[in-house]
């Protein structure tokens, strides 16, 4: 059916004339005989045309990504060969890019966070015990690096089970109260690898971040109010 080019009204095919705009509406001669209603093959807009799947894009896309963590790996380390006529510093840069190459290659590869996590647990504890080598004899990587490198997957998967068919500022709520058990752990970890175990620093960031929490609690069990996260963070 035409519309309108003015106002986008729908016609009939006969009427040449808007009836309420009075505006004229074009004639489109009709298809001939056998003529195919789109582009032909090869043009563009072909419906024909071969599209990737999502499984080759993700390759590709992988590719590419190996591709420019090679150049990125060669050239740190025939920088360090050159400046220092052995490797150096980039012993902590090449530990550094590998983890985030696989952590990025990861997502890509697997979608099932029942894969992507031990993965990522791995590469992270993979890189700390590369970085406790590089300064010497293994000292802090298991007993202060592995800790640290569980924690995030720990209140990652404890914050999954929480927020489970919730929204809103429940939401909200736990992300915060489980920030700031996070942080005093860390503080706690730290200070107890050193030999000095309490809560310091943490303890002040927990005055903003519990009392936060518990308005986010009320505002979701108490008012009962509602907020569309999707919408307000536009993800």
């Amino acid at each position: 059916m035409p519309y309108c080019p003015r106002c986008g009204v729908e016609t009939d095919p006969s009427v040449r004339v808007c009836p309420l705009c009075a505006t004229p509406i074009p004639a489109f001669p009709e298809l001939g005989p056998g003529e195919p209603a789109w582009p032909q093959p090869g043009r563009p807009g072909d419906p024909a045309k071969r599209y990737l799947t999502p499984r080759q894009i993700r390759g590709r896309a992988i590719w590419a990504l190996s591709a420019a963590f090679v150049a990125v790996v060669g050239a740190v380390t025939g920088f360090n060969l050159i400046s220092s006529g052995g490797l150096t510093w980039a012993v902590y840069a090449l530990g550094a890019l590998t983890a985030v190459w696989g952590l990025t290659v990861s997502v890509f590869a697997w979608r099932s966070p029942f894969v992507l996590v031990p993965v990522w647990f791995g590469l992270i504890a993979g890189m700390l015990a590369v970085f406790d080598l590089a300064d010497g004899p293994m000292d802090w990587a298991a007993t202060l690096g592995l800790p640290l490198a569980a924690l995030p997957f720990v209140l990652s998967v404890c914050g999954f089970l929480l927020i489970r068919h919730r929204r809103g500022y429940y939401v909200l709520a736990v992300a915060a109260a489980l920030a700031a058990f996070g942080l005093m752990a860390v503080n706690l970890l730290v200070s107890s690898w050193l030999g000095q175990p309490g809560l310091t620093w943490s303890l002040v960031t927990s005055l903003a971040l519990v009392p936060l929490a518990l308005v986010f609690f009320f505002l979701h069990f108490g008012l009962r109010l509602s907020i569309d996260l999707k919408r307000t963070f536009h993800f």
